[in-house]
């Protein structure tokens, strides 16, 4: 359930009138979609999460609906939704989601998400190892100041998703190297 007005989050039942905590309104609680997916290219795969009217239209299937399954105990017809989704080429846009667990493991969100016009070509390379599929992920742009040659034509920079996990190992053992090095001062001290 979330708030009709900023899709927060609530434990209020359907239909039910509350104050949202966030926008201090009184609103009704409304079902809202959220599915955690697979996302696979030729590098990995990645766990990511879905919500609201892009989970709706990605799974076929309104949060009423899944909220209905779910109250009549009958099980999501998934597994369609799965063999569909399986054969097509999405293009996908990422922001990482803040963690609880101290950042153990990142978690992300699909902010934004279309199926590529060229599913079927894409389907067939997609056996061919040289094919790069490309995540996008929030936050990355190109300066305004870069030099017409260098500049890229989309405001987001593109990056593969085996080079993010390269580059997140690395400010990782940077940082371990880092904390490593301000314990041994502070024993140091002591």
């Amino acid at each position: 359930m979330g708030c009709i007005k900023c899709h927060r989050m609530t434990a209020a039942n359907f239909g039910t009138t509350f104050t949202c905590n966030h926008c201090n309104e009184k609103q009704q609680a409304s079902p809202r979609c959220r599915f955690d997916v697979d996302l696979t290219d030729h590098t990995d795969t990645l766990t990511a999460s879905v919500f609201g009217d892009l989970a709706e239209t990605l799974l076929t299937f309104t949060a009423l609906e899944a909220m209905n399954y779910h109250e009549e105990n009958a099980e999501l017809p998934l597994e369609k939704v799965h063999q569909e989704l399986q054969s097509k080429m999405f293009t996908i846009q990422l922001k990482p989601a803040a963690t609880r667990d101290g950042g153990g493991h990142q978690r992300y969100t699909i902010v934004y998400c279309f199926e590529d016009a060229s599913s079927e070509e894409s389907a067939n390379k997609s056996a061919n190892p040289n094919v790069q599929t490309c995540f996008e992920e929030v936050g990355n742009t190109v300066p305004a100041s870069v030099a017409p040659e260098n500049q890229v034509s989309s405001s987001k920079v593109r990056i593969r998703l085996d080079t993010k996990f390269d580059q997140s190992e690395d400010a990782n053992d940077n940082t371990s190297k880092d904390e490593k090095a301000s314990i041994s001062k502070k024993a140091k001290k002591n």
